[in-house]
């Protein structure tokens, strides 16, 4: 079983299990896309700000959103886009050592 797409630097799933079944065997955290039509039939909340995709409140470029196998729990972290660069930042400004 295949990605629904492999153009870019992200998988892209149709539903959160295809993603787990897809990704079972893995042992590194992986980031993937869910569909446009997976988000709206499964609607999950966001693990950021913990609103539903359909609650994205971003202007309309920066919708969407990135999902992120975490291979240790098996399970899928889910984001709003801009959740998703936001919690991004914040792992690499912790990483960062101030002196």
């Amino acid at each position: 079983m295949m990605p629904y797409h492999r153009q870019g630097a992200y998988d892209g799933f149709d539903s959160i299990k295809e993603a787990m079944e897809y990704y079972k065997r893995c042992r590194k955290n992986h980031d993937f896309i869910l569909s446009d039509d997976g988000a709206k039939h499964y609607d999950p909340r966001c693990a950021h700000c913990g609103k539903k995709l359909s609650e994205d409140d971003a202007p309309s470029g920066y919708r969407g959103n990135r999902c992120t196998y975490i291979a240790k729990a098996k399970k899928v972290a889910v984001f709003h886009y801009t959740c998703a660069w936001e919690t991004t930042l914040a792992q690499v400004a912790n990483m960062i050592d101030y002196v």
